[in-house]
């Protein structure tokens, strides 16, 4: 890898944040576009309060089951790998 990029990796690493909450914890990456990329990580048995966002939308991918999510009137577990917009 060529030191140019190397600088990259490292200045991507260093902006990593990580934020630990009662139900869990988020990790928030860099992104030169104004977007935002969160991984959370919900312990078992807590849950999120409900969002809604007026000028943003959100994508979602579930990365393990056991996962309920309410999406307007509609509440469901969600498969693994499911996206939910």
């Amino acid at each position: 890898m060529t030191s140019d990029k190397m600088k990259d990796v490292e200045h991507f690493k260093k902006n990593i944040k990580e934020d630990t909450r009662p139900w869990g914890k988020f990790r928030s990456f860099p992104h030169k576009q104004a977007r935002s990329i969160k991984i959370i990580t919900l312990n078992p048995g807590q849950a999120i309060s409900l969002q809604y966002h007026h000028n943003r939308s959100e994508f979602w991918v579930v990365l393990d089951r056991g996962l309920e999510v309410t999406v307007g009137d509609r509440i469901w577990q969600p498969e693994e790998s499911e996206e939910i917009l």
